[in-house]
């Protein structure tokens, strides 16, 4: 694996300017206690789940122009708790939800509404994200560890399970059908994996620096020109890692954080998350395709988090205020 001098830097652009230019656009879905954001696709419309007071979790879809469609899976007539994860430029959603029996199950909702159940060979599986083309990635329950998969929109389903694996999760697949996650040896640490289309399975192993040791490395998206990122954690520090479609590994964190956790990554490079500050209290950053990094607060938040980010570099997350969390929208 190559590395670049960032490695031994940790990305010395950045900056937090009150002249940067945003706005954000803070919402509820009607009847929220509590809302939720997960992801954010390229028309601007957002994904996410809220709390309804006594009643199960419901998710829900916010349009580009404000409009909410909320949604739950039923059983024998009664809602179930229901967890939007990704959204789609089409507008169809993967995630899961909790049976009557409290088991894990998988979900696909077209933008028509038509759902579609997915559920494992043995009992829990979970939808993560889902692409453009309708093919979804997650993780289920064998009976014995957590492997992944990857369900194209046909149905034929591959099965991520690498050998001596005790744990595996696919997190993000690209529109073209690569797919990212992590999974773990054994009793070791996480490492990161990249599939291909064909089934070209990559390790991807944290960067082999002699005074890091113990290291892990969370892979959480891929973008269209074969860009991922994540979180690569040693056993004194935690930071955002970018690694480019040649190999190449760039390691960066806001300044003064304590810990930093790239969510997305848009076709243009830009890279959204949240890190914690020196009082570990969690604030989102974008990081452009430069290297330039902005950090950013709703109003009135006391902990801001990251959903996801698009093409036009609008950022979907929520935050919490003195009373309870919100969705918010923010463009640059």
């Amino acid at each position: 694996m190559r590395l670049t001098a960032s490695v031994f830097c940790f990305a010395l652009l950045f900056f937090h300017s009150p002249a940067i230019a945003e706005n954000f656009v803070v919402f509820d879905p009607p009847g929220s206690t509590s809302t939720i954001v997960t992801g954010v696709n390229t028309t601007g419309a957002v994904a996410g789940w809220s709390f309804q007071g006594g009643l199960p979790l419901a998710s829900f879809i916010r349009a580009a122009d404000g409009k909410f469609a909320s949604f739950q899976i039923y059983s024998s007539g009664k809602p179930l708790s229901t967890y939007a994860q990704s959204i789609s430029s089409g507008g169809d959603v993967a995630g899961y939800y909790y049976d009557p029996h409290g088991v894990q199950t998988g979900f696909i909702r077209a933008a028509t509404g038509k759902v579609t159940k997915i559920r494992g060979p043995i009992r829990e599986l979970r939808c993560l994200s889902i692409n453009d083309s309708g093919d979804v990635v997650g993780d289920y329950w064998t009976g014995q560890r957590w492997a992944g998969f990857v369900r194209a929109a046909d149905g034929a389903t591959t099965i991520i399970d690498p050998p001596g694996a005790s744990y595996t999760s696919a997190l993000a697949i690209n529109n073209g059908g690569f797919t990212v996650g992590q999974f773990t040896v054994g009793s070791g640490t996480p490492q990161g994996f990249l599939l291909s289309p064909d089934g070209t399975f990559t390790n991807i192993t944290p960067p082999d620096l002699a005074s890091w040791r113990h290291a892990a490395l969370y892979l959480t998206a891929i973008n269209a020109i074969g860009q991922i990122t994540g979180q690569y954690e040693t056993q004194t520090s935690a930071s955002g890692y970018l690694r480019a479609a040649d190999g190449a590994v760039t390691l960066f964190n806001p300044p003064d954080a304590h810990g930093t956790l790239p969510i997305s990554i848009n076709d243009g490079g830009a890279i959204a998350g949240y890190f914690d500050d020196a009082n570990y209290v969690s604030h989102g950053f974008v990081r452009g395709a430069d290297g330039r990094i902005e950090i950013f607060d709703p109003p009135g938040s006391l902990v801001t988090t990251v959903g996801g980010i698009n093409t036009s570099g609008a950022v979907a997350g929520w935050f919490t205020d003195s009373t309870t969390s919100h969705g918010y929208i923010r463009t640059p």
